[in-house]
């Protein structure tokens, strides 16, 4: 992933940190692990991550988002 040299505080309700660190915990990661990955699937879905970058972490474009969660939800 490289080297991490910049932090950042991101406030979060009461709910959402207990959920966030549930979650790291399910998948035995940590919680700037997973906020990371939502980071760089926030930026792929919105175009800011190139075709291959997406292949790479494994996020789908948008349209197929959009496909997909239109298909579960029927």
């Amino acid at each position: 992933m490289g080297s991490l040299t910049v932090k950042h505080e991101v406030r979060l309700s009461k709910k959402d940190a207990v959920l966030l660190a549930e979650a790291a915990m399910a998948r035995r990661s940590t919680v700037s692990q997973i906020l990371r990955e939502a980071l760089i699937e926030w930026f792929a879905r919105r175009g800011y991550i190139g075709e291959q970058e997406r292949k790479v972490f494994g996020v789908l474009p948008q349209e197929a988002f959009a496909t997909n969660h239109a298909q579960k939800e029927r």
